[in-house]
This record gives structure tokens, sequence and C-alpha cells, in this order.
């Protein structure tokens, strides 16, 4: 059975946070809504974990992995058979409940019915949570603390009818502008320690070179990243902080340069042309 089961090598708690708090697939660090949304299932078709990805990228880790271990998801390494595509809840509602049922228990808890909304609707992110909270007890006319079947369909229909949209990210600060590089830290400084980790800066890196979403490239380039990490910690506090990414010939020159050089090379469309 083809499968990967080990997590990515920067899936660290901080990297979970980030993810779910701006509404981003793991694997690509691309908006979930944007894309087809997968998830994880069991031999019985029941979820296995209360993750969402984009389904084309669950495909490539299931069909490209290494064959010799067990399908496992990479944020919580919940082992899994398989993965679906979340259908279309206006043409099968009933299997999209099944798949947002992350516990498997019969009815949507107010923390399913976030994820999913995170996962499929582009939603101010501040916001989510407190208008899910301020509509789940009209939902909820049993008072059980969670919806059935039955009042489902008054949620699936504010979902997609009444959600305010809104930008999931910020633009990236540009680096080249005065004070762009303390605004690029501060804002891929996710967790705000005041310290950049390795998960934060391949978030970074990978948006700010627009290296695209390709699995194959984002390994690539959390093992760059290792490899290169001593040389930008010199205290090896296994953290950088915005003294050591502003000094002399440290990263921030590091990326202004490689930016310099990105700009000299032809578009990828124009090289294979």
């Amino acid at each position: 059975m083809p499968g990967g089961g080990s997590a990515p090598t920067f899936a660290s708690r901080r990297a979970v946070k980030a993810c779910v708090q701006f509404s981003e697939c793991s694997l690509c660090l691309e908006p979930l809504c944007r894309k087809r949304v997968g998830v994880t299932v069991d031999t019985n078709g029941q979820r296995t974990c209360r993750h969402f990805y984009h389904f084309d990228c669950l495909a490539d880790m299931v069909n490209f992995g290494p064959t010799d271990k067990a399908l496992a998801c990479p944020l919580c390494n919940c082992v899994y058979e398989s993965v679906v595509q979340l259908p279309d809840p206006k043409q099968d509602a009933g299997k999209w409940f099944h798949y947002i049922d992350a516990d498997n228990s019969g009815a949507l808890s107010k923390e399913e019915i976030v994820d999913v909304v995170r996962a499929v609707c582009e939603v101010d992110e501040d916001d989510v949570e407190q208008i899910i909270d301020q509509k789940f007890k009209e939902w909820d006319k049993d008072g059980s603390h969670e919806v059935d079947k039955h009042e489902f369909k008054v949620v699936l229909a504010y979902i997609f009818d009444n959600l305010p949209a809104a930008p999931i990210m910020q633009d990236v600060p540009d680096v080249t502008l005065p004070d762009g590089l303390d605004a690029w830290f501060d804002h891929w400084d996710t967790d705000e320690s005041g310290t950049l980790e390795k998960s934060e800066l391949c978030r970074a890196l990978l948006k700010t070179f627009d290296l695209g979403v390709k699995q194959e490239r984002i390994a690539n380039l959390q093992d760059v990243v290792h490899c290169v990490w001593p040389l930008f910690d010199p205290d090896r506090s296994d953290t950088i902080t915005k003294q050591e990414f502003l000094m002399k010939d440290g990263l921030a020159d590091t990326i202004l340069a490689g930016l310099e050089v990105q700009k000299m090379l032809p578009d990828e469309d124009e090289g294979a042309a």
C-alpha cells in the first residue's frame, strides 16, 4: 500500500497553528478554499482526524509517497486508508455532512462547523468563530450542543449564503521598501514570539520567492533551510531573532540577494519553451 507515514520535517505545533490560523493546506501552504478540499478516511469511509487538505495534495502524497509506510496524516500522524474529496453539498448534503463529522458522532459540534467553514469559505479569520458561536444556539434547536442532520439544513444554507468574504492573509511585505525587512520579519513571526522558527521561515520563503506548490519543491526547500540554518542562527538557539535576521550578511541580506538573482532568471515557462 502506498503511503508516507511520517509528518513533514517542520510540522511543529507552531506550523500546525499557522496553517489553521490562515486556513491553509499544510502540504502546499495555499488557501484551502481555493482548490478542491479532501479528508482522510479509514476502511469504513469514516474520518480519521479533523484536518483538511487540498484533495490533490493528499492524492499526490498517497500516489507518490513511500510504499513501505502506513498512510498517516502529516499534522497529527493518525493512520488512514484513503482520501476522499468533499462533495458538492448542494448535490449531496448527506455525504458532505458525513465527511465533516470528524469524530463520527452522527452530529456536528461547533468546532467541526468552524473547521469546515475555514476550509471551504474565504472568511475573515478574526470573525469566523464569533459568527458561528452567535448562530450555534439558533441552529441547535434541542439544546444538545450539537447539530444533527435535521438541523443541518439551516446551517448549510447559512454557510454558503451569508458568511462575509475577506482576504485570508495580508500581502507579503516588500522587503526592498524602507522598513520592509522589519515588516517582513514581523509578518512571518506568526506566533509573535519575536523570533523565526524553521517552519515559519519555510512558509515565508515559499511565498516570498513564489516557489509554487509542488511537493518536491517544498521538500527541497525544507532540506535547504535545515542545512543552512546554522549560518543564520549563531547562538544555536534553534530560532532566529530579529537582530540575527538583520545582521550583516545574515538572512535578510541573503534574501535580498536571492531576489536580485531571481529577477535575472528567465521565467519557468520561458525556459521550457
